[in-house]
């Protein structure tokens, strides 16, 4: 205990004893599942340190601050859910049905967090992500600003071309019902021990809301043409 409070090396989540990990990989890989279920306010360097086996003067080495290593977690995990990205996987043909294009859009959505929630890093990320959302000192650090509310409007930007006769109001309530999909698959209360629903759990949940959701826009899409 005294040489862990020192900073001293432990041999702790086996992060130590794997020689293929630089320092700075261990130090990363121990930090995500202490932010996952700590939030940014609630971890300490020295508890990242100890995690990951490293003296705690090392943190300001590599990293120099919390923040900093705080942000390259999500730099090194934001690429997952990069729309662009996504959209250009999922992108049907030119010429499909309306509705098969807004399929492909709702799956490019989910295809991301999907991802991450079948993989033990990536929900760490999934968490760290939704405490950063409820936290309500996250705008002094920017990372929602910078790296999920433009990935939110390059999807409702696709939406709004693919529906270009919708107004406003439905399009902004299509999209919320979006995130509130989203939101019932990384927050629902059948969680796993690791706080998140089982990976096969939540690949069934996708393919169910994401017919929910499709219906539901093409429903909104009607509603609204009748009403022009």
């Amino acid at each position: 205990m005294l040489a862990l409070m020192a900073g001293a090396p432990a041999a702790m989540g086996g992060l130590m004893a794997n020689p293929e990990l630089s320092t700075r990989q261990r130090i990363l890989q121990a930090a995500e599942p202490l932010f996952a279920k700590l939030g940014f306010a609630g971890v300490s360097m020295r508890a990242i340190a100890g995690a990951a086996g490293v003296h705690l003067g090392q943190l300001p080495y590599h990293f120099g601050t919390k923040e900093t290593l705080y942000r390259e977690i999500w730099e090194n995990w934001i690429s997952q859910v990069d729309a662009g990205t996504l959209l250009l996987e999922k992108q049907p043909a030119s010429d499909a049905p309306q509705k098969e294009q807004l399929r492909a859009v709702v799956r490019a959505f989910f295809d991301g967090p999907a991802r991450m929630l079948s993989d033990p890093r990536g929900r760490h990320f999934v968490a760290i992500m939704v405490k950063e959302a409820h936290d309500p000192a996250s705008a002094s650090r920017g990372l929602l600003e910078e790296f999920i509310y433009p990935n939110g409007n390059r999807f409702r930007l696709e939406l709004a071309r693919l529906f270009p006769e919708m107004d406003a109001t439905s399009q902004d309530a299509g999209f919320e019902m979006i995130l509130a999909a989203l939101r019932i698959v990384i927050e629902r209360d059948r969680p796993t021990a690791d706080g998140q629903l089982h990976p096969d759990e939540a690949a069934h949940l996708v393919g169910l809301l994401t017919h929910f959701i499709v219906d539901g826009w093409m429903a909104l899409a009607e509603i609204s043409q009748r009403s022009v």
